[in-house]
């Protein structure tokens, strides 16, 4: 699949990150890429609809393209505030920090039950992405590598 990017992208130029490609697209500079979710809200909603030319699509339901993309944090050992870190994940994690994250520009879906998305983003309970697990998708060492032998890097 990384060779088949490679081979269609038609290039060696690289767009640098998921908003300069948003941006591309919407300036009709680029004709379509793959990018997270949320940039796309995130920029459609500083720019305003009414100038926004972009459009999104989501894979098909269970395409291996349509994954969830999964946000982690963890305190290191050599943290030299593991107290306050540990607070900071506790709150990241509690009802009250999932209503700043559903609340935010960030676009991102919440995790505690109860709390609502951002009124923008489609219901999470109509997305139907493939069913991998974490596990199943390996680390970014074995994405990295892959996109090395394919050239994308």
């Amino acid at each position: 699949m990384a060779r088949g990017l490679k081979a269609n992208a038609g290039s060696d130029d690289h767009t640098p990150d998921n908003e300069t490609l948003v941006g591309d697209i919407n300036n009709g500079d680029a004709d379509m890429g793959l990018i997270n979710h949320y940039y796309y809200f995130r920029i459609r909603s500083e720019t305003g609809a009414g100038s926004f030319h972009a459009k999104l699509a989501w894979f098909a339901p269970r395409d291996p393209g349509f994954v969830e993309d999964i946000s982690a944090a963890g305190i290191l050992k050599s943290a030299p505030h593991p107290a306050a870190a540990q607070k900071f994940l506790a709150f990241l994690t509690s009802r009250a920090g999932q209503e700043v994250i559903a609340h935010s520009a960030s676009f991102e879906y919440p995790l505690v039950s109860g709390v609502a998305a951002n009124p923008a983003l489609p219901p999470a309970s109509t997305l139907t992405p493939n069913p991998i697990t974490p596990a199943e998708i390996g680390t970014g060492i074995d994405a990295r590598d892959l996109l090395r032998q394919a050239g994308l890097i």
